[in-house]
């Protein structure tokens, strides 16, 4: 009688296996995890700074207010650029938002008039309508409105 060889894996193969494939899994979820702990930062990072261009645009606004004796009208509003008040040049500074391709939009509203300290067209009142990706301390992730007359204000300028 002749004993034919055995096919197939032995127990020990199966264990060296079996800890490949967890070993592997493992690395795959760490791997997983850092990419999505990295993405949530960088969103936390553009909202943090929106929020800093947001003050300071409010800072830029109330500057301009004050020498001009309203805000500026909304066609002088270019990312990048600046408006100036007569002499005093680059009163105000308009950043990009952090995320290309999404400015900030502002709007003049109210009563419009010429301006005695500028020249030109000002309005009373304005409305800077932007996003943000998270959470933050105004709230949920989503669209905000900064206005003259109520600060920052949940859901998107009227």
């Amino acid at each position: 009688m002749k004993i034919s060889p055995r096919s197939g894996f032995t127990v020990i193969e199966l264990l060296i296996i079996a800890a490949a494939g967890a070993l592997a899994i493992s690395i795959a979820a760490v791997i997983l995890s850092s990419i999505r702990f990295k993405s949530d930062n960088i969103t936390a990072l553009r909202d943090s700074r929106r929020l800093q261009d947001l003050a300071s645009l409010r800072v830029g606004l109330d500057l301009y207010q004050s020498q001009a004796g309203g805000y500026p009208d909304s066609s002088l509003w270019h990312a990048g650029g600046e408006i100036s008040c007569g002499k005093d040049e680059g009163i105000l500074r308009i950043p990009y938002d952090p995320l290309v391709g999404n400015p900030y939009t502002y709007k003049g509203e109210g009563d419009k008039k010429a301006s005695p300290g500028c020249g030109g067209n000002v309005w009373s009142k304005y409305a800077v309508s932007f996003y943000t990706e998270g959470s933050t301390y105004l709230g949920p992730a989503g669209d905000y409105c900064l206005t003259s007359n109520r600060g920052f204000v949940v859901g998107s300028c009227p």
